[in-house]
């Protein structure tokens, strides 16, 4: 006796029915199953891409981190550098001067050696 699930419908259908009820699952679950086997791919390079930029990003805090350090090294040794500037500058303007003074001097001198010279060249 067959088992009569749908009393109206021609005989055959019922188990027409089932098949193709068990293909469309089978094709649901296999495109379920493509689906998420494209979705764990793509997750999975989504994941990658993730990570190689982070390591791209700290490499490129850590060159920044390099460049400010070494910015500011060489703020530091400018302003050091332009405070030796500063000092030799007034130091070599302080010699300037005195060689200047030293030059009258000399010239005073060279004057009075002259007058001494006369002196003696007249009381000869």
């Amino acid at each position: 006796m067959p088992l009569d699930l749908l009393p109206n419908a021609p005989e055959g259908t019922g188990v027409t029915g089932i098949v193709a009820a068990i293909i469309g699952i089978v094709l649901w679950l296999r495109r379920r199953v493509s689906r998420d086997g494209l979705e764990m791919s793509k997750d999975s390079a989504e994941t990658t891409l993730i990570l190689t930029l982070q390591a791209e990003r700290d490499k490129a805090m850590d060159a920044a981190e390099r460049a400010w350090s070494t910015r500011t090294e060489d703020a530091k040794l400018i302003g050091k550098l332009s405070s030796e500037v500063e000092s030799l500058t007034r130091i070599n303007m302080e010699m300037r001067e005195q060689m200047r003074e030293m030059k009258m001097e000399l010239h005073a001198m060279h004057q009075q050696i002259n007058e001494l010279h006369r002196t003696l060249q007249g009381n000869q």
